[in-house]
């Protein structure tokens, strides 16, 4: 259950300036090179139009991120350049959603994920696509798994650092399933 001194927010210009350090850091502590992002990366996606970037703060401390935007802002990302909905403008790409260690199995990302897809359907997105690293993101695949994720292929070395598998899940949810 997530603790009542959580809040989640838009990462806006001003909020991206007052936490970006932070959230680099929570970055650094969680992911291997290979799926780690610069600020100037982060800072392009909050400037993009229907980005849905969101910060979980706990007593002004950064517990969880998410960055998401347009798929065609990662048109060379593997995966997105042979999705089907590339050019239609209908598909929010999840970049990133990190939990904090502090935080995790507590339902932060479950609940960072959920407030992302409000915010796609209410940009008009249909779907929301991502991709999650084999074996060492099973814990997102596995929530994103609940929020209706389809796999549409695999990635072979879709990452080129050391840990093993290199493979990734290129997925999609329908934000208006029938």
């Amino acid at each position: 259950m997530m603790n009542s001194n959580l809040s989640i927010e838009t990462i806006t210009a001003d909020i991206w300036t007052k936490y970006r350090v932070s959230i680099m850091h929570l970055q650094a502590q969680s992911y291997e090179a290979g799926r780690q992002d610069s600020a100037e990366y982060f800072e392009s996606l909050i400037k993009s139009e229907r980005h849905v970037s969101l910060i979980a703060l706990d007593n002004r401390q950064t517990a969880g991120y998410t960055f998401a935007a347009a798929l065609e802002v990662f048109d060379k990302t593997g995966g997105v350049c042979d999705d089907i909905n590339l050019g239609k403008q209908n598909t929010l790409y999840s970049a990133d959603v990190t939990v904090s260690k502090l935080y995790r199995n507590q339902g932060l990302g479950y609940a960072l994920k959920s407030q992302q897809i409000e915010q796609a359907r209410k940009y008009g997105y249909l779907y929301l696509s991502g991709r999650n690293r084999v074996g060492l993101a099973q814990a997102m695949w596995n929530m994103n798994l609940k929020f209706g994720a389809k796999e549409v292929c695999r990635i072979a070395n879709a990452y080129t650092d050391g840990p093993m598998p290199r493979e990734a899940i290129y997925y999609r949810i329908n934000l208006h399933p029938n």
